[in-house]
């Protein structure tokens, strides 16, 4: 069972997630801000920590800057409130993996922290395998099903652990990325939908599946000694962005 650490001044705040991830098989524990989570660290170092960004004594960036600095195999997601988008920039800056609007919790938090605990385990086998790739190069084709991300996350997450020329936090922030973007490609850009994230997250959980189109998706992953480039490319009428 993947273990989460919750940073979360508020206790009802606290209680809602803890449901939230509870019920869908996560095992949590729970901080009342960064001091009590680094506490909580030293006790055990969970897989994964989820922290709000406006707490006392130490908030969501500075918890994330520290526990990136001494715990680097525990990708952070940070949880954001209407207002503090500047402060989710900074705390991904820092080396957060991911963010999710409060406000969208219950449609996304669980599918998350789902994928991101099924990255982390590819990344540990593959990291410590002692095999290693040299400058991969990756080129996918993609069908406009959003069922496709998921797996393509994860043959991504083992290449770059594989080829060990990317850091552990850079590996998750990286596929990270690269989920969001393919979801802003196919759902946005080849099938044209709008704002609906309820409709979009019911996609990603496979509650209800979209009209095939013809429309592509072409994804280059280049790593390389020096840098690595992604791109993502469409064919579909739409415009790929999110707010």
């Amino acid at each position: 069972m993947t273990n989460i650490l919750l940073a979360e001044d508020s206790a009802t705040q606290t209680e809602m997630i803890r449901g939230l991830l509870e019920a869908a098989g996560f095992e949590v524990r729970c901080a009342s801000d960064g001091i009590e989570a680094l506490a909580a660290f030293e006790q055990q170092p969970p897989d994964l920590l989820v922290t709000d960004l406006m707490m006392p004594n130490m908030n969501g960036c500075e918890l994330t800057r520290e526990v990136v600095k001494r715990y680097p195999e525990t990708p952070v997601l940070v949880i954001t409130a209407r207002g503090s988008e500047g402060l989710a920039v900074d705390a991904l800056a820092d080396g957060a993996v991911n963010f999710v609007p409060k406000l969208l919790l219950e449609a996304r938090l669980a599918q998350v922290l789902g994928d991101l605990a099924e990255r982390v385990k590819v990344d540990q086998e593959c990291s410590r395998s002692g095999a290693n790739l040299v400058v991969p190069e990756l080129i996918f084709e993609i069908d406009s099903d959003v069922r496709a991300i998921s797996p393509i996350t994860l043959y991504v997450q083992k290449t770059l652990a594989f080829a060990d020329a990317i850091d552990v936090v850079s590996r998750f922030r990286i596929t990270s990325a690269i989920s969001s973007a393919l979801v802003n490609a196919i759902c946005y850009g080849n099938l044209e939908m709008r704002s609906d994230e309820e409709k979009i997250y019911e996609l990603i959980r496979g509650g209800s599946h979209s009209s095939p189109v013809e429309h592509k998706v072409r994804l280059v992953v280049s790593v390389g000694i020096e840098d690595t480039r992604i791109s993502v490319a469409l064919d579909g009428p739409g415009a790929s962005c999110r707010t």
